[in-house]
């Protein structure tokens, strides 16, 4: 492993637990239409299924970076095969 991927990925394991962090303490700061849907349930996040034993990955976060000022990038932790849906 290069040092770039290991701190791309400490980056995005960074900036989900703050995310998380931040919307757990001001669950109000998000828009309605940006929420899921009321009938959404805890089974549609697929939390408890490991990304390793599953061949789609559910809500992989994506941080876009910009080294020395070169244009931003970002990588996904796995290459797709096939993209099936990108949400915001």
């Amino acid at each position: 492993m290069t040092n770039r991927f290991v701190t791309n990925q400490l980056s995005r394991l960074f900036f989900v637990l703050l995310l998380t962090f931040a919307q757990q303490q001001n669950p109000t700061s998000l828009n309605a239409a940006d929420r899921e849907p009321a009938d959404a349930g805890i089974d549609d996040w697929h939390l408890l299924e490991p990304f390793w034993a599953s061949s789609t990955v559910y809500r992989e976060s994506v941080l876009f970076l910009s080294e020395q000022g070169a244009p931003a990038d970002a990588r996904l932790l796995l290459t797709p095969k096939r993209i099936i849906h990108i949400g915001r």
